[in-house]
């Protein structure tokens, strides 16, 4: 059965899983890596083993093959709607790599569609730097806010209001030196 994984095989990955998780906590992250893509090849939609490689390759140094692999765990964790999780993984990437345009571009796409489903708004940083890095990206990023009323007249708000008076017999010193 294709996709389906058996479970003697299951119980052969989770050696193989084991055996690299060992060897990256002994800092051979070269083997380890090699076994993570053992593991992954006999479960290749095994999202954690996928984000444990990219862990592996990161302390390896091996910064595009970290990046690939985690925008791999991005991307199948904003399709599973996901979405905290995949813009985690994204800021991870960008940690890596803060020029990385495909990511940026993803990462303004998952806040906005964070935003849609929790009817709210993504942080201002993050508007600001999508509007640095990507003008277009902004409009799909901050929905207009709703008009006041139906007829759009301008509503005016105060600023701010003048301080209250000071209380009588204040002569505005810090401290009446009586304890």
């Amino acid at each position: 059965r294709a996709g389906v994984v058996e479970p003697t095989a299951m119980a052969d990955l989770r050696k193989l899983k084991d055996k690299a998780a060992e060897l990256a906590a002994k800092g051979k992250l070269e083997k380890a890596a090699d076994l993570f893509r053992e593991a992954l090849e006999g479960d290749p939609k095994d999202v954690a083993t996928r984000q444990k490689l990219a862990e592996v390759l990161r302390r390896a140094g091996r910064t595009d093959e970290a990046i690939e692999a985690y925008r791999a765990v991005a991307d199948r964790y904003a399709r599973d709607g996901l979405l905290i999780k995949a813009i985690a993984i994204s800021k991870t990437i960008l940690e890596l790599d803060p020029e990385h345009v495909a990511t940026q571009a993803a990462l303004a796409d998952r806040y906005a569609k964070r935003a849609a489903a929790e009817g709210t708004r993504p942080p201002p940083r993050t508007v600001v730097m999508a509007a640095l890095r990507s003008p277009g990206a902004v409009p799909a990023l901050v929905p207009p806010f709703p008009s006041p009323d139906p007829e759009e007249r301008v509503v005016t708000l105060p600023l701010a209001r003048p301080p209250p008076a000071a209380p009588a017999g204040y002569d505005g010193s810090v401290g009446s030196g009586r304890r």
